[in-house]
């Protein structure tokens, strides 16, 4: 069975191991990569799983209304598991 992590431990699991340049996250539902590049600069998908990120690099807020259908960005363009904290294709 996967790790299971919540929002805080995966986050720093994932600045800590990948050190992101951006802060960014995919709707795995729709497609849409959504990006807040300054504080308070918020940003969503606009589809019924609502993924948001808010913060730019002042913080990191992120979510969506199904958490496993939403995916975190690295600077490379891979994706990490919102849920797992794993790489995905």
């Amino acid at each position: 069975m996967a790790n299971i992590y919540s929002e805080h431990d995966l986050l720093n699991r994932v600045l800590k191991r990948f050190n992101p340049k951006r802060n960014r996250v995919k709707c795995l539902e729709c497609g849409k990569i959504v990006e807040s590049k300054n504080r308070h600069d918020f940003q969503a998908c606009g589809c019924s799983n609502g993924v948001f990120c808010d913060g730019g690099f002042d913080y990191f807020r992120r979510g969506a209304s199904r958490p496993s259908k939403m995916a975190i960005v690295l600077d490379d363009d891979s994706l990490i598991s919102s849920v797992t904290g794993r790489k995905i294709n």
